[in-house]
């Protein structure tokens, strides 16, 4: 297959609410768009109930452009892109528009709605999820995502794990629709509950559905003769379908799904000479998640002797600690970092080091959190306007943090609160600001002449 596409110098992020006087926001219809858009993409309603006032726009110059032939392998990369706006102009940047449908093809930009790029990153991403599902079959995982009706034998699938600052992404599929209909094949109906034998039908099923509606319209077929003889072979008509098309190929082949162990990134085996028992991704993390293993390996059985229950982690972003700490109640309660360097109090890099650890916190609305640096320094850290590491000899009991926790828990409670209040508020805002439009527009007075001649005022 050849396939070649263009990527510009320039790629813009602009926002829809500083474009109100803008001829592009004039040109494009943007709501109508999205709703387009996931008109096509989209069945759940949950997100298409959130309503977005404020699309972000990924704006790809024309006059600048450069071409190039995909590698195999930007599925994967695009896979591990951060899931948030500066995660995705970075790969913008590097790869150009994905050509997604309900974009906008002006004469010298072409203008893409980022909310598209999330929703098709979702999916890529939970379609790779899925993949290594079926290959673990871990019927307790995998049974947090779905709801069955055994008196119906109907079932939903949702995976609400993709989700930014402003909107959630949450998958969700059920068996029923436009899928069935168009292609006389009905999913399975369930008559037991979820087992390792069912689990694989309802996993084939759900990536079924969800390659018919992300893949199937994205190719076309390339027919070709040479010395009478008829060839054919799937093209992409876009950058999106050849993400989805190399992303099929890793199903059709069977290759095997892993996080690393060091950075959680996705890689694959079985699309190169990857060993079937590799569990980094990378040289570089080969060598960083061995560090980190050996420095928390010195300690983790202190953590445990002291009440907490350790998992390692499984995220791929800034926000994610290397460990994370969990209660007897199987409640998350706090993460853990470890440092390959000598990061202290005395570090200059130390008040830098103390935010991101309250970075992570706050992400993640957890209480507490310990950092270990190579040498074996400990500190601990705790949830507050602001956060600083705080030197320890030992690890405390886990008890020592029942009262601090009970505090969290009802501080919690009070910033969601204060959350919805917000929101509320801004929506009166916004509503007021509409009503104000709407009566200006209203009150707006015609231009009035004079008629001399009938002695009366016309507009």
């Amino acid at each position: 297959m050849s396939f070649n596409w263009a990527r510009a110098k320039s790629v813009n992020l602009l926002l829809s609410t500083n474009l109100k006087n803008n001829d592009l926001l004039k040109r494009a219809g943007i709501p109508e768009s999205w709703e387009s858009y996931l008109s096509i993409f989209d069945d759940n309603k949950n997100l298409k109930s959130q309503k977005i006032t404020d699309h972000a726009l990924l704006k790809f110059n024309k006059n600048e452009e450069t071409n190039y032939k995909p590698e195999s392998s930007i599925i994967i990369e695009f896979a591990n892109t951060d899931f948030s706006l500066d995660g995705i102009v970075k790969f913008a940047e590097k790869y150009g528009r994905l050509g997604i449908e309900s974009s906008f093809d002006f004469s010298d930009s072409y203008v893409e709605l980022a909310n598209t790029w999330l929703w098709e990153l979702a999916n890529v991403r939970n379609v790779l999820s899925l993949i290594t599902h079926k290959q673990n079959l871990s019927v307790d995982k995998f049974s947090k995502l779905l709801k069955i009706d055994l008196g119906t034998g109907l079932w939903e699938f949702e995976n609400n794990r993709s989700k930014t600052n402003d909107v959630n992404f949450p998958v969700y599929i059920f068996p029923t629709g436009n899928f069935e209909l168009g292609f006389d094949k009905e999913l399975i109906r369930f008559k037991e509950n979820l087992n390792t034998e069912n689990m694989s039908q309802v996993i084939e099923d759900i990536l079924s559905v969800i390659f018919f509606n992300f893949y199937r319209d994205r190719v076309k077929p390339i027919i070709s003769s040479k010395e009478n003889k008829f060839t054919s072979e799937v093209q992409p008509v876009s950058l999106i379908g050849y993400i989805w098309h190399e992303l099929f190929k890793i199903l059709e082949n069977n290759n095997i799904i892993r996080n690393c162990r060091y950075c959680k990134n996705v890689f694959t085996i079985g699309m190169g000479s990857a060993r079937s028992d590799k569990v980094y991704c990378s040289n570089s993390c080969v060598v960083n998640g061995t560090r980190t293993e050996a420095i928390f390996k010195r300690y983790e059985k202190d953590f445990q002797k002291k009440g907490y229950y350790i998992r390692k982690s499984g995220g791929n972003t800034d926000n994610q600690f290397d460990y994370w700490l969990i209660n007897k109640y199987n409640v998350l309660i706090g993460g853990i970092d470890i440092a390959q360097s000598q990061i202290s109090e005395f570090s200059q890099k130390w008040d830098n080091q103390c935010k991101i650890i309250e970075s992570k916190l706050n992400a993640n609305n957890l209480a507490i959190a310990f950092l270990i640096n190579k040498e074996g320094r400990k500190y601990s850290f705790s949830y507050a306007s602001t956060v600083t590491g705080s030197f320890i000899e030992n690890i405390p009991d886990i008890s020592i943090w029942d009262e601090h926790l009970k505090m969290f828990s009802e501080y919690l409670k009070y910033k969601k609160e204060l959350e919805v209040q917000k929101k509320a508020l801004q929506e009166m805002q916004k509503i007021k600001e509409s009503f104000l439009d709407n009566l200006q527009e209203d009150l707006t007075i015609p231009e009035l002449k004079y008629d001399i001649k009938n002695n009366k005022e016309v507009a």
